[in-house]
């Protein structure tokens, strides 16, 4: 009955049993797995890494191979030379130092010396009188700014549209401090450029050619057409008075073509004076004055008497601009010129005022709007 009875709990529980038995054997198979793989893959870590490191002691030791990498690297430092050539082509006409400033101490780079020693070296005392004494050159560098962007004002004055650095009258200003000053002048001078290009873009006239099988008048010997963004000025030449030399015709026309599709008018509305037109020849100049009622867009008037110009050949080539009164010029007023980035040397760093007194030498900023000032040795210390 024993034997029995075993056999009958064997029965029941042979699948605890084998399920028992079968996770050991799981587990050992397992563990003999992970142990001989780890050291495989250790092995093969050892192995590849050692070949690694060797091939990075010894380098490349075919020519075959690193010929093209040589070449693939000199053909982009090449074009680097090319663009960096040409963006120094568009801008080297803007880095000039006040006239007054000798050649010699005019530097190339921000950390060149401004007087160097017979050997090269840098003069110390040299370079110290000559970053003294250009507080006096600098202030040259002004004279006739004004007249750039003429008839334009400026709001509260030129002074404080373009403000010039104050220097610390007691110390020399440093190289750096130089350099800022001269980088911030730089750059609001090319903005009135810009601001008079535009307005000689308005200004100046295009010669187009006259329409194809148009006939000329009785008695006119030429014409020429010039546009600009207000007007088309067709001008008819003939001869002048009693036959002597040439004359503009009281035939031409002037028409107005302005986008905006406004009537204009041909004349100051201040002081009721003609439009003033000036001819270039050589570097010679001849004004000439439009006068008439205003003038509907699409529309043309013809010029009143016959106008003759003495000091230009108009048989020859010549150049044609309107003269911009306050009251026609596209810019009446300059409120600003605002440097929006700082220097390339100052990127990294945050704008931050600084307290009065702290160092008298502080340059002034604008940036998206905000005015701060800062100095080259105090970035990073905040006002009080």
């Amino acid at each position: 009955m024993a034997a029995k009875g075993n056999k009958d709990g064997l029965k029941k529980n042979l699948f605890w049993i084998l399920l028992g038995v079968f996770f050991v054997s799981w587990l050992v198979a397992v563990s003999m797995a992970l142990a001989s793989g780890n050291d495989a893959a250790q092995k093969n870590y050892t192995d590849a890494k050692t070949t690694v490191e060797g091939a990075k002691s010894k380098g490349v030791k075919t020519a075959a191979y690193q010929e093209p990498w040589k070449e693939h690297g000199k053909k982009f430092r090449d074009h680097k030379d090319v663009i960096w050539k040409k963006a120094w082509e568009q801008q080297k006409e803007m880095y000039t130092w006040p006239r007054s400033m000798p050649e010699s101490a005019r530097p190339l780079y921000p950390d060149d010396p401004f007087a160097r020693t017979p050997s090269g070296q840098k003069d110390v005392n040299a370079d110290k009188n000559i970053r003294d004494r250009f507080r006096t050159w600098y202030a040259e560098q002004f004279e006739g700014l004004d007249e750039i962007a003429y008839p334009a004002e400026f709001n509260g004055g030129f002074n404080t549209v373009f403000p010039a650095q104050v220097w610390n009258r007691f110390n020399a200003p440093t190289a750096e401090e130089i350099w800022l000053a001269q980088e911030d002048f730089w750059v609001r001078r090319e903005l009135l450029y810009l601001i008079r290009q535009a307005m000689d873009t308005v200004a100046l006239f295009t010669e187009v050619p006259p329409a194809k099988g148009e006939k000329l008048p009785e008695g006119i010997l030429s014409q020429r057409v010039f546009r600009n963004t207000n007007w088309e000025l067709k001008l008819l030449i003939e001869r002048g008075k009693g036959g002597r030399g040439l004359a503009i015709s009281e035939q031409s026309t002037i028409k107005n073509i302005n986008e905006m599709g406004g009537t204009q008018l041909l004349a100051n509305p201040r002081t009721n004076q003609g439009l003033p037109f000036r001819l270039i020849q050589c570097g010679t100049p001849a004004e000439i004055r439009v006068t008439g009622e205003p003038v509907p867009f699409g529309r043309e008037s013809k010029l009143k008497g016959k106008l003759r110009v003495t000091a230009i050949d108009l048989s020859k080539p010549f150049l044609l601009e309107q003269i911009l009164d306050w009251e026609i010029s596209p810019v009446r007023r300059i409120d600003a010129l605002a440097v929006a980035r700082q220097s390339h040397r100052m990127v990294p760093f945050a704008l931050q005022p600084i307290a009065r007194g702290i160092n008298s030498r502080a340059f002034s900023f604008q940036t998206e709007g905000t005015a701060t000032t800062e100095s080259h040795r105090d970035v990073g210390r905040t006002s009080q």
